[in-house]
């Protein structure tokens, strides 16, 4: 009997295939069918052109001592340039960045005072 059983279970792994579909051509189900452009839409800061598409999220101080802020959820360090975006200056809750050469002052709260 071990040994029909055994033969039994061989055969059920042996005759096995693999069913996985491959998906490298499959449609992103969360991308609506109509409306949408097939343009790669830049992200981060790359994605910044205008001071609207700036999302100003937080700033941070190094252990070095090098200040940078939070931008599109990417961290940017004082002074540095990534794309359009250039971190001019960063303060406890404020930033100065300029977009295409244009300066903006961000700050995390409305009423926040440098």
């Amino acid at each position: 009997m071990v040994v029909g059983l055994a033969s039994f279970f061989s055969f059920l792994v042996s005759g096995e295939e693999d069913t996985r579909h491959d998906l490298s051509f499959a449609r992103d189900p969360f991308v609506p069918l109509v409306g949408v452009s097939n343009v790669n839409v830049k992200r981060g800061i790359e994605g910044i052109f205008t001071i609207m598409d700036a999302k100003f999220q937080g700033t941070t101080t190094g252990t070095d001592g090098k200040k940078a802020i939070v931008l599109n959820g990417e961290l940017i360090e004082e002074g540095e340039s990534v794309g359009l975006v250039m971190v001019e200056k960063v303060g406890a809750n404020t930033a100065t960045i300029s977009i295409d050469g244009v300066s903006h002052n961000l700050s995390l709260y409305k009423n926040s005072r440098r």
